[in-house]
């Protein structure tokens, strides 16, 4: 409620980077390490697209509530507080993009490390 559609995104972002990552995990322990490289870089930088949506919803929300004040329907008087909250509401969506992209950035991130270690010891 509080960031809109961009909450949406960065849930699946989320969801997605964290499913590679574990998938980078158990690809980790095959003998060939190459797909292991490639699945848990990708669910790195999925993760980071989720926390990196934060600041865009911000954006959006701040553009949305400056439109929303533009027109001369609301009240002068009431046009700051307005401001603020709606600032405060899209302000909310970089918490969002933290909270759903920093977990399974830990998970992905522990998988990119692994896989490269296990590349370089076999090569």
């Amino acid at each position: 409620m509080m960031c809109g559609w961009p909450a949406w995104v960065m849930l699946l972002c989320g969801i997605v980077g964290f499913c590679l990552a574990v998938l980078g995990l158990v690809l980790s322990g095959y003998e060939k390490h190459r797909p292991s490289l490639i699945v848990s870089g990708l669910a790195v930088f999925v993760c980071f697209t989720a926390i990196g949506l934060g600041p865009v919803g911000a954006m959006f929300g701040r553009a949305a509530t400056d439109r929303a004040l533009a027109g001369g329907a609301v009240e002068p008087s009431m046009k700051d507080q307005i401001r603020q909250a709606g600032y405060a509401e899209a302000d909310a969506c970089k918490d969002v993009g933290v909270g759903l992209g920093t977990a399974p950035l830990i998970v992905s991130l522990a998988a990119f490390v692994l896989a490269i270690v296990l590349f370089k010891k076999k090569s």
